[in-house]
């Protein structure tokens, strides 16, 4: 009896740990970008570009707006999203589909952007531009942004698959979390010069769309720290909202600078 006792206990804590799911949160750094509160902003004397990072496996999003009072022109095709060293183009030299004569793209409705644009509404620059944000799809190489408007884009996804703590270099964060009972958060630190991913977006724009002159932009993010947490930490109990009237799950670990990836059930 005492043998079947212990190999139940067994088979139960292989099932709940098996069934456990984690997260991993990665927390980004930049080389060169201001960081407010809640983003990281970049400005010079005519552009502000915003980054918004929070998204499952991170999604390069970013509002650029034109402060000046010039019409500016961007050229995605000399503009890139460059991960590790690879470099990924804004611009393809394809055709829009059309359909039954209705053109196919992946312009946002009023709904989706009005979500897209969550992050940016703190901006002290961005928030004027609103109504006049533009979402862009990959199709249109040469844009022309008016004076004091803005457009938006969030083509790529920063990585595809979890970036795993090595074992060796982890550290453990006790009583760390959102439950009475708190579990462990593993992090693991890095550097510039040792970190498994750093990006960049490079963006090239002029006066004129000749591109007689052509100014260039380029900024570079780097993962600093991971942190490896069951999902229960990453994101609480629902609790009734008494305002909506809703349950509502809230994200400690929520940042637009920084993203996550939730680790599949593995059975």
């Amino acid at each position: 009896m005492k043998k079947m006792k212990c190999w139940l206990l067994t088979v139960l804590i292989f099932v709940f740990s098996s069934c456990t799911q984690f997260v991993y949160v990665y927390e980004i750094e930049n080389d060169g970008v201001i960081s407010n509160e809640e983003l990281y902003v970049y400005e010079d004397s005519v552009l502000q570009i915003a980054y918004s990072f929070w998204d499952n496996h991170g999604r390069l999003c970013f509002l650029l707006t034109n402060k000046s009072d010039k019409p500016i022109y961007i050229d995605w095709k000399k503009s890139s999203f460059i991960k590790n060293g690879k470099t990924f183009s804004y611009w393809e030299d394809v055709e829009i589909r059309k359909q039954n004569g209705v053109e196919v793209s992946s312009r946002l409705n009023n709904a989706s952007l009005e979500n897209t644009l969550l992050p940016f509404k703190s901006l002290s620059v961005g928030r004027d531009y609103y109504s006049s944000v533009e979402y862009i799809t990959k199709q249109q190489r040469i844009t022309f942004i008016p004076p004091k408007t803005s457009l938006i884009r969030d083509d790529y996804k920063i990585i595809r698959m979890n970036l795993r703590i090595n074992q060796s270099n982890q550290k453990v964060i006790a009583k760390e979390g959102t439950y009475s009972k708190k579990s462990n958060v593993i992090t693991e630190n890095f550097t510039k010069e040792n970190s498994p991913l750093i990006f960049r977006n490079f963006i090239t724009y002029s006066y004129n769309e000749e591109f007689d002159e052509e100014i260039r932009v380029d900024n570079l993010f780097y993962l600093n720290r991971v942190k490896k947490m069951r999902k229960r930490e990453f994101q609480t109990r629902p609790k009734l909202d008494n305002e909506s009237k809703e349950f509502i799950s809230f994200y400690p670990y929520k940042n637009n600078k920084d993203f996550y990836c939730i680790e599949k059930k593995s059975y």
